[in-house]
């Protein structure tokens, strides 16, 4: 599956409210780095990244992940709210995810990753 359906995938799952509230531990803006990172380098094992690819370039893939992690991840609701934990259940989610698995991707954008397991309550 090109990283164009995982990121669509992620966008729908994201849409139907799914991912639904950020520890005490870290930033937002880290943990959207962190998240953003992890997703550019299981997308580049899975040969997303590059000429003629999904991404380009490294760059390229880095740009549209801190775009989509910083949608999924608000400031105004996950800053200074991030729970270290969930985080990082969720970063071994995105680096053991098989590549081309929809299943695997909706689990961890719907279940995984998800706003509510990562953003603790106000």
């Amino acid at each position: 599956m090109h990283s164009a359906h995982w990121l669509h995938i992620m966008m729908f799952v994201y849409s139907l409210g799914a991912l639904g509230a950020c520890g005490n531990d870290s930033s937002q803006p880290a943990a959207r780095e962190r998240t953003a990172r992890a997703s550019c380098d299981r997308l580049t094992a899975c040969g997303e990244v590059g000429a003629g690819k999904t991404y380009e370039s490294r760059d390229a893939c880095d740009v549209k992940m801190n775009s989509l992690w910083q949608d999924i991840l608000p400031p105004s609701q996950c800053d200074g709210r991030i729970n270290s934990e969930a985080l990082d259940v969720c970063l071994d989610s995105i680096a053991l995810a098989e590549c081309g698995n929809a299943l695997d991707l909706l689990n961890i954008f719907g279940n995984k990753c998800a706003k509510s397991k990562l953003c603790s309550e106000p």
